[in-house]
């Protein structure tokens, strides 16, 4: 198990879609050697799989895929993480310009603010709110999808091997309160417990997939924590389930006059 950090996560709020497919392969690269012994081909319209890498002749393919951990509204599958980039772009071009031609008075810093209280603290009643059982339904659906193509992506590119690039979004710093034969754990960690679900799903080595990587990218922060599995490196479950610590308060932020 390779468990690093690398910067790079802010930026990504004005990336497209294919940027951020492309900055989670290069975080995964940077920290998992041997995708390092690899070079990238292709362009930025190949897709299923989403990246291929080449060495000797001898090729891997990559998808990339994205699981949220909250969500804005189940019933339509909508993720909050790029519902509040959305909110945060629209946020910075509506005041950016003002800022260039040096027009952003006072009244549009408390205007902002307000805008950007109103954004975290969506984001907190959110996380407060956080459903285990709803996100391993999003994972199943989410990998399921993928890994039910596995057989195409390997026989399209002729591929010698497959893995998978599982990309998930922290939000904000507080701990997980894990669960495990009714005893509470409290984890801080960047990344995300391996639960008996979560394990049973990167342990899926040999009919097709040869192994995961887990990137888990801070949505607010730099931080970014790369994990790889395979059958020499096996994910281990640890806990049952997991919630966050609930976050107490608001945001207030007070602008000096």
């Amino acid at each position: 198990m390779n468990k690093e950090n690398v910067n790079q996560s802010t930026v990504d709020i004005f990336c497209e879609k294919k940027e951020l497919e492309k900055s989670c392969l290069v975080n995964a690269i940077s920290k998992v050697p041997w995708l390092q012994k690899f070079k990238l081909v292709g362009d930025e319209t190949q897709e299923s799989p989403d990246f291929v890498l080449e060495r000797n002749n001898k090729y891997i393919g990559i998808e990339h895929f994205h699981i949220d951990m909250l969500y804005v509204d189940k019933k339509k599958h909508t993720g909050l993480a790029r519902y509040t980039y959305n909110d945060l772009k629209a946020l910075y071009k509506k005041y950016h310009g003002k800022a260039e031609k040096n027009t952003f008075e006072s009244q549009d810093a408390k205007d902002a603010s307000l805008e950007l209280e109103k954004i975290l603290n969506e984001l907190i009643d959110i996380q407060n709110m956080f459903d285990y059982t709803f996100f391993i339904k999003e994972w199943d659906r989410i990998f399921t999808k993928h890994y039910n193509k596995r057989y195409e992506y390997k026989k399209d590119k002729n591929l010698e091997k497959l893995g998978f690039l599982i990309e998930i979004r922290r939000y904000f710093k507080f701990p997980y309160m894990c669960i495990s034969n009714n005893n509470n754990t409290r984890l801080d960690s960047k990344n995300i417990p391996i639960t008996k679900d979560i394990a049973e799903y990167l342990n899926k080595f040999g009919e097709g997939v040869d192994f995961f990587i887990v990137v888990v990218k801070g949505l607010l922060d730099d931080s970014v924590s790369v994990e790889f599995y395979d059958k020499d490196k096996p994910p281990i479950a640890k806990f049952d389930n997991f919630e966050f610590e609930k976050i107490p308060g608001k945001f207030q932020i007070n602008v000096e006059q």
